[in-house]
């Protein structure tokens, strides 16, 4: 059997939406980047669980921010700027591929727009979102579940973030670190 490639989306696939916004409301309202990201990473861990409502975190995050964040505008913006950053050849053999997983902390109501909008097809049962999941990497227990789910140990894990890799690497899995030109690493494209 083919090693199951596992994929991160955001900064692997498409860009960090997340990010991009932290952009534009640095831009729009001069508040400075990072005291913006300080704000995000108090609430991300419950945002991508599914324990906060996207609702309730634009709404927090504005608040900590000393602004007023429209939920729906903010989602729908960020379901726009979060753009596939991968060549057509590697979108044609994800697309085509039986052994391609996503596995990400990501919000389903966010997820699938973008995944549609960036041309990534990919049944939904090979989709591994922490929302739905409740669970947030870099916890091993989500790699477990992980594994459990696919029942191999076989998986090649392509992430754009250091802590993920970590736990992937711990728990017996390869890894890849998702900088420009990963694909060409995986499948010699």
């Amino acid at each position: 059997m083919d090693k199951t490639i596992v994929l991160d989306v955001g900064d692997t696939l498409v860009t960090d939406g997340m990010q991009e916004m932290f952009i534009c409301i640095h831009n729009e309202y001069k508040i400075d980047f990072f005291r913006i990201f300080a704000a995000y990473r108090i609430l991300k861990r419950a945002l991508w669980s599914g324990s906060l409502s996207i609702d309730s975190f634009w709404k927090q995050l504005g608040s900590k921010l000393g602004i007023e964040l429209d939920s729906t505008d903010c989602s729908q913006h960020l379901i726009k700027l979060s753009t596939l950053i991968i060549p057509s050849k590697t979108l044609d053999v994800i697309n085509s591929s039986k052994n391609v997983v996503l596995f990400t902390n990501h919000r389903s109501e966010w997820l699938y727009p973008i995944l549609k909008n960036a041309g990534i097809k990919i049944d939904r049962d090979k989709i591994f979102c922490s929302d739905e999941k409740s669970f947030v990497k870099p916890d091993i227990s989500s790699f477990v579940d992980l594994s459990n789910s696919l029942n191999t140990k076989d998986i090649l894990f392509v992430d754009d973030n250091y802590s993920n890799l970590v736990s992937a690497s711990e728990f017996g899995w390869s890894i890849q670190m998702a900088y420009y030109g990963w694909w060409n690493l995986v499948w010699g494209i």
